[in-house]
């Protein structure tokens, strides 16, 4: 069994290059681009979801919202919230500044939910 990341980003470049990141890891990924369809995607999803990796700023949303509600159906998956427009975050909460390299997301995921092969 593979791990499963769901991404929600509104960006369609950067959602790709996120996603073709996460699978290059060996991940498997469910892409979403707004909050509405991440919180179906998060109920219909038969098996686990290890993390959910969420824009702040979505068009119709808001991606700490969408982390809110996607943890009452997932109470068990991590969270992680990304942003490039200079959002400033609580304190402890996780977070990704864009732009990010391929090793920044990857180091960020292992800490979160480990290697894929870490089951």
């Amino acid at each position: 069994m593979r791990k499963t990341i769901l991404v929600v980003d509104d960006d369609d470049l950067v959602r790709t290059v996120t996603v073709r990141m996460l699978r290059r890891l060996g991940y498997e990924v469910i892409e979403t681009s707004n909050a509405e369809t991440a919180i179906d995607a998060a109920k219909a999803h038969a098996g686990t979801i290890h993390l959910v990796l969420s824009d702040i700023v979505l068009g119709a949303g808001n991606g700490i919202e969408v982390l809110q509600t996607i943890s009452v159906v997932r109470p068990d998956a991590a969270s992680l919230l990304m942003s490039g427009s200079g959002v400033s975050v609580a304190e402890g909460v996780r977070f990704l500044q864009k732009p990010f390299t391929y090793e920044q997301l990857r180091d960020r995921v292992f800490e979160l939910i480990g290697p894929v092969d870490a089951l």
